[in-house]
């Protein structure tokens, strides 16, 4: 598996809403908030930034998406499916399911561009932040918020 194109929105929901183009990949309508215009774009190529969740002092830099996908995204695109899939009108989902889903929303919300600038601008504009208080001595913001996000994943 290719972890270089890192989504922020798990390809497993972006692919509900696309579809296969003639040249065989995957197709979004993407509304470019620039040029104020609905372009069509690859799959691959939307919501995702390169390596945006490498940790580069750990011994395996791919390691939170690696985590993202087989605890979070894996089991919650199979809870996906049985939902779609389902034809009674409702689906009966486990506790250990529930979990899944609390935990993917929870994610969801945090592991994005917008919350990743959040802490990387926190500690330039405040006098006290979270991240001053608990981060490691030689972490950088941005490593703290990809250590919060694989606790979370991992607990």
């Amino acid at each position: 598996m290719d972890y270089l194109r890192n989504h922020y929105i798990p390809k497993f929901l972006l692919k509900n809403f696309s579809e296969k183009a003639e040249n065989g990949k995957w197709k979004i309508n993407y509304i470019n908030l620039g040029s104020r215009k609905v372009e069509r774009r690859n799959l691959k190529a939307v919501f995702a930034q390169n390596n945006f969740y490498d940790i580069p002092s750990a011994s395996d830099t791919k390691i939170l998406e690696k985590r993202f996908n087989l605890k979070i995204e894996t089991p919650m695109a199979q809870i996906v499916d049985k939902i779609i899939s389902s034809n009674e009108g409702y689906i009966t989902i486990t506790r250990k399911e529930l979990g899944i889903i609390k935990k993917f929303i929870l994610i969801q919300m945090y592991r994005n561009p917008a919350n990743q600038g959040q802490y990387q601008n926190a500690s330039e504009k405040d006098s006290f932040t979270f991240s001053k208080a608990f981060k490691k001595e030689s972490e950088t913001d941005i490593d703290y918020w990809k250590r919060e996000m694989l606790y979370v994943i991992e607990q």
